[in-house]
């Protein structure tokens, strides 16, 4: 227990034989699943044996969680085992890149919305934020200030990196994933690693390696609704109404016939249900519908 990097002056016995249970799942390569209560200090008998294996083998520790309040937990955890043991490590929190931009009015949009946008904004030159932070693919002198104060101060909460990011009108994202890739933790939500499409782009922004991580799932119980819905494609008749309003409004007269087509084909599987009810519809069903339209 001594050569684990435990963060607190005291190990409970339930502690105890937790650390080393999960020191011993790791090196073994294995999975463990932890049913305790609140209270029992999980976030440090979880990061103490994963850090200790990380350090030794050159690993990377990914703690997924959805709850902003453990990220703040964890990295206070990380920062104490840091001072206590004098270790030499960086550990950064980061969020979804559309609740890290800055710009004005972005969280009226939907996600694929705002991925759309922020790529055409990066791509024509127009984002500020992304312009002051990247010069020709590198970093700018400035957010290699901000890049370096907030080394200096790592494990970084989240709220330092958005904090230190607007001082100069930063891409807070670009400064994350700088972070992340010169951190042994990384603390994130779980669509980072189960969404395999954000996954593969972030594992290459940071140049980290899939076989090379130990990923510690906090609220595991949350992990397959969650996963439910990352996989979960939705169409609405709200969402084909407003495309309506909205190709009316750009002058698009050949796609309102289309979406107008697709909502009678919402409207034709769904025609026999009151208001609450559900059914279920193959997706054959549907496609063939939307096939129809040409």
């Amino acid at each position: 227990m001594k050569e684990l990097f435990f963060p607190f002056s005291e190990v409970r016995k339930s502690q105890d034989k937790l650390m080393s249970g999960i020191y011993d799942c790791i090196s073994d390569k294995k999975h463990t699943i932890i049913h305790a209560p609140t209270g029992m200090g999980k976030t440090a008998a979880t990061l103490s044996p994963a850090l200790t294996y990380a350090f030794e083998k050159g690993l990377t520790v990914f703690f997924l969680t959805s709850r902003h309040t453990q990220h703040r937990i964890a990295i206070n955890t990380l920062r104490e085992i840091k001072r206590k043991y004098n270790l030499n490590f960086s550990a950064t929190s980061i969020i979804g890149r559309k609740n890290m931009c800055p710009v004005p009015g972005i969280e009226k949009l939907y996600n694929r919305e705002f991925n759309e946008y922020c790529k055409t904004v990066r791509d024509d030159g127009k984002c500020e934020f992304y312009m002051n932070t990247k010069e020709k693919g590198k970093m700018s002198i400035q957010a290699k200030r901000a890049f370096d104060e907030l080394q200096k101060k790592a494990p970084s909460h989240i709220e330092e990196v958005l904090k230190e990011s607007s001082r100069d009108r930063l891409c807070a994202y670009e400064i994350a994933t700088a972070l992340a890739e010169k951190s042994t933790v990384i603390v994130t939500d779980y669509f980072y690693i189960f969404n395999s499409h954000i996954r593969k782009i972030f594992l290459k922004k940071t140049n980290k390696e899939l076989s090379k991580l130990i990923l510690i799932i906090d609220e595991g119980h949350n992990l397959s609704a969650r996963m439910r819905e990352l996989a979960t494609q939705r169409l609405t008749n709200v969402m084909l109404k407003r495309a309506i309003s909205e190709a009316k409004k750009l002058g698009y007269p050949e796609d309102i016939a289309t979406i107008s087509k697709m909502q009678d084909a919402l409207n034709k599987l769904s025609k026999t249900l009151s208001p609450g009810q559900e059914k279920l519809v193959r997706r054959d069903e549907f496609t063939r519908e939307i096939e129809k339209i040409g």
